[in-house]
């Protein structure tokens, strides 16, 4: 009987992926076990990918110190695609009837999975769906939670540049917060129902862009997500113009990977054809970056070198040299 209550009261299963950032997971543990939402009414589920003794040992230390359901979870590292291999292995584990998904350098503000769990008591009955036997769920809309820079981080130049820009997380293009579209999946800060994921998983051949690919999987099944910045988090990862750059690169590969799956939403050939001009054209502005920067113009150096690395990136998804 008891067994039976428990399982009644548990209505979230959050998902923390991680690999060798144990300083960062304690924080976003931690900040879990604080929130105002009633601990019976959550699980946290860890997918470790790969990292060393030292993270399991933390989280089985936090397990059994803090006031919060903790599971734990190992698989060997999966190179780049690890993520989306971690995150449907939490998928598969939750025993609750929504999920959220988050990253071990997410911070969560104290209201966090109260405003989560407030919209999809709103939106319950956004959208139905007819299962095996006749059976009818609600399977609701997704919510879209706000991720900002964490404070003690003292963001550079260049990483509010990201976020003014949309670059990091585009919130200012959203036009409908009751629907976002599925660019806005983002697997920073975002929760739905499991039975969302009863025949889409996030594609485990993608090492970036994999939760766009699986928005736009279940956009077309009709998912809406609702933004709530309300729903706010703290991002807890500094990152230089080098490592974002690349992290572009990578989203442009796989953009066109995705693109392959789903030609409807861009014309590849046309796709070729911008990103060698873009390379071309921008190759000797990037060579001047630095005197670009040097005479104020940091901005713009920093926009063509985004435009560049994209180009060169989705070439290289086209196997274009």
């Amino acid at each position: 009987m008891q067994k039976k209550s428990a399982k009644k009261a548990l209505k979230l299963s959050v998902i923390v992926t991680t690999h060798n950032r144990a300083d960062a997971l304690e924080m976003c543990l931690k900040a879990l076990a604080d929130q105002s939402y009633p601990k019976p009414g959550f699980e946290v589920i860890v997918i470790d990918d790969g990292s060393s003794e030292e993270t399991g040992q933390l989280v089985k230390e936090l397990a059994s110190s803090l006031p919060i359901r903790i599971r734990y979870s190992y698989q060997e590292h999966m190179g780049r695609s690890g993520v989306s291999k971690a995150r449907n292995k939490g998928i598969t584990e939750a025993k609750a009837r929504h999920v959220l998904i988050m990253g071990d350098d997410i911070i969560a503000s104290r209201e966090f999975l109260m405003e989560h769990m407030r919209i999809h008591e709103e939106h319950k009955n956004a959208h139905k769906a007819n299962m095996d036997k006749g059976e009818v769920i609600e399977r609701g809309s997704a919510v879209l939670g706000l991720t900002e820079w964490h404070p003690k981080l003292k963001a550079t130049l260049f990483m509010n540049f990201l976020i003014n820009e949309g670059h990091q997380f585009n919130y200012k293009g959203i036009k409908d917060r009751n629907n976002c579209g599925y660019g806005m999946f983002y697997t920073s800060n975002i929760s739905l129902a499991t039975s969302w994921f009863t025949e889409e998983l996030f594609d485990e051949e993608m090492f970036a862009l994999e939760d766009v690919e699986l928005g736009y999987r279940l956009e077309k099944k009709g998912l809406k997500i609702v933004f709530n910045p309300r729903a706010l988090a703290y991002h807890y990862h500094p990152i230089t113009e080098e490592q974002f750059y690349n992290k572009i690169r990578n989203t442009s590969i796989n953009a066109v990977h995705m693109y392959r799956k789903f030609p409807e939403l861009k014309d590849l050939n046309a796709l070729r054809t911008r990103a060698r001009l873009a390379s071309i054209a921008l190759r000797p502005i990037i060579r001047l970056t630095p005197l670009i920067k040097a005479l104020g113009l940091k901005r713009q150096a920093w926009t063509a070198n985004i435009i560049y690395n994209s180009a060169v990136g989705i070439l290289e998804g086209m196997g274009v040299n």
